[in-house]
Formats: C-alpha cells, sequence, structure tokens
C-alpha cells in the first residue's frame, strides 16, 4: 500500500483524487493488504474521504459477491462511503417476483442507501467495438472528427457519427448518476480517495 499512501500525501497538498482499482477476484488480496496497512483507520485521521465502489451485474452470483464485498468494505472501513454500480453490461435488474434474482437483488439494495446506487447502462458493443480500432479511451473517441474517424476505418461517415453519439449519450448517463454521489465533483471538497 506504500504507492497509495505516497500518493496520497501528494495529494493531500496539491488537491486531486487517488484511485486504487483493485480488478475482479482479488478481493481476499485488496482486504488482506488494507486491513495489514490499517489503511480504514490511517484515512480518517488524514482527512482524506474514501469511496469505495462495489461493482455487480445482474447475474445472482455476482450479485452475492457484492452482498459479501460491501460487508467485509464495511468493517474495513467504518468511515469510508460504499457506491453499489449497478452494471447493466449484461442486463438491466428488472427481475420477475418471487424469483431468486428478485430476492438476491432486493437483499443486495439493502446494504446501501438509495442515493449511493449509481446505475451504468450498457454500452452499445457495436458502437465501441467498431472504433476501438483506433485504440484511443471512450473519452477521446467523442471528441475526434467524425470525419477522420471515418477516413482512418474506412467507415461511411453517418456509421462514425452515430457511433460517436451512442458513446458520448453513454458517457454522459454515466456522469449523470456520478454527479449525483459525488459532490466534490462540483464544489470545493477535501482531497477525496476512491478505491474499489
Amino acid at each position: 500500500m506504500s504507492a497509495a499512501f505516497n500518493a496520497i500525501e501528494n495529494v493531500q497538498s496539491s488537491g486531486g483524487t487517488v484511485i486504487i482499482d483493485w480488478g475482479a477476484g482479488l478481493s481476499a488480496h485488496r482486504f488482506e493488504a488494507f486491513a495489514a496497512a490499517a489503511t480504514g483507520h490511517i484515512l480518517p485521521q488524514t482527512g482524506v474521504e474514501t469511496y469505495s465502489f462495489v461493482l455487480t451485474t445482474n447475474s445472482i452470483d455476482h450479485m452475492e459477491q457484492a452482498f459479501k464485498l460491501i460487508e467485509t468494505t464495511r468493517q474495513l472501513f467504518p468511515k469510508g462511503q460504499i457506491l453499489l454500480v449497478l452494471n447493466e453490461v449484461r442486463g438491466v435488474f428488472d427481475f420477475a417476483a418471487g424469483s431468486d434474482s428478485k430476492l438476491t437483488y432486493d437483499r443486495l439494495i439493502t446494504q446501501v442507501d438509495p442515493e449511493c446506487r449509481v446505475r451504468m447502462p450498457k454500452i452499445g458493443a457495436a458502437a465501441l467495438n467498431t472504433l476501438a480500432a483506433l485504440g484511443r479511451p471512450l473519452s477521446e473517441l467523442i471528441t475526434l472528427e467524425s470525419s477522420e474517424i471515418a477516413k482512418r476505418l474506412g467507415l461511411n461517415s453517418f456509421v462514425a457519427i452515430a457511433c460517436q453519439s451512442h458513446l458520448q449519450a453513454f458517457l454522459s448517463e454515466v456522469d449523470e448518476q456520478l454527479t449525483k454521489v459525488f459532490d466534490f465533483r462540483t464544489e470545493n471538497k477535501p482531497v477525496s480517495a476512491a478505491a474499489n
């Protein structure tokens, strides 16, 4: 955790955000590292706000894993804010009443307040796959000239515009969702650290 702590020290004087991104399947390692470094006790003493994202798709297995992650995260970061991200990449969170999926979902969402739930809409695979060959981040793909995209990828210019529009709609939706929970995006707030 020393690299993360060094980054946090740097942003304390300059302002900013530290994001610690852990890949799926590494939760046991993550919690061991956080516990061993007493991260949950150190950060509040530094005045750093901590946000922990727990992502899930609509599969029962993923929702059950998210439930356990929230429980453990709450123990390690008792003063941190937990955000549940409902990733619609595999479908929306709309289940038949009484089904196992619905029961699991209802149990999961009771773990966080409604204002701490973030909906991540499905990004159109066709639009993303079409522009992926450019090797640019999403934020750059929407700012490129559509004529340049069409020329470089051998596309009809209307297809390039449609792909960019679809990605812009996705990013706008995600930005709107995040702005609801991250008040420091619109106000002058103390330095914040995000851990997922």
